[in-house]
């Protein structure tokens, strides 16, 4: 009767345990199905490393990594995900205008945790990868599309509005042309002399370089 009980027991402990045991689904695209499932994220994997764009007078470096987070979806209902996260540091003229590199050393659970302490979050689509740039100093949003080139060893960097789907590039140049600002477009959006009030233009200026080639250095 005892090691009948014991079996029944085993059994049951067995069942319970796969029940909410975790799932590794190798497919970014998947819908998760059940509490705890881990969808992985392989087409980041080309993406990791130091990215660099350098002009006469600027450098804007860019790290990425890839980092498995947890998502919650609901009351008692979590999953996880890898995620492309990245930092950045951008000098101009030989002056550091912004760093937060030392931000990838904190070690980040979950999607909340990442969007407080990284400036780019996002997910990879079959071609690209696409972020949320987080301004931390003027406490904005923009979009960030990356894609590799062919030879894997450069990727673009366009910016765009937060929701919007045209590039800040093509913006600034259409305020150009109408003659509400006045730029001088060499992939930064900062060298701006506005002939209207500025906070009309805050949500399209842009102080990092907003169409460039990133090469990779590490």
């Amino acid at each position: 009767m005892k090691n009948q009980y014991f079996t029944l027991l085993l059994i049951g402990l067995l069942t319970g345990f796969n029940l909410y045991s975790q799932q590794i689904i190798d497919d970014p695209d998947a819908i998760p199905s059940q509490k705890g499932d881990y969808i992985k994220d392989n087409r980041i994997n080309e993406y990791i490393g130091t990215w660099e764009w350098k002009n006469e007078n600027e450098t804007l470096t860019i790290v990425i990594e890839k980092r498995k987070l947890k998502a919650n979806l609901g009351t008692d209902f979590y999953v996880y995900k890898d995620m492309a996260l990245g930092w950045y540091k951008y000098v101009k003229n030989g002056v550091i205008i912004d760093n937060n590199l030392e931000q990838q050393n904190i070690k980040l659970n979950t999607f909340n945790d990442a969007h407080e302490h990284a400036s780019l979050f996002g997910g990879s689509n079959k071609n690209d990868i696409s972020f949320t740039f987080q301004d931390f100093k003027s406490n904005k949003k923009y979009r960030v599309i990356m894609k590799l080139s062919p030879n894997k060893q450069e990727v673009s960097w366009i910016v765009y509005s937060y929701n919007s789907t045209v590039a800040l590039k093509d913006k600034i140049k259409q305020k150009k042309k109408s003659g509400n600002i006045k730029l001088e477009l060499v992939g930064v959006a900062e060298n701006v002399s506005v002939t209207q009030n500025k906070s009309q233009l805050d949500e399209d200026t842009f102080y990092l370089p907003v169409d460039v080639t990133l090469k990779k250095v590490k």
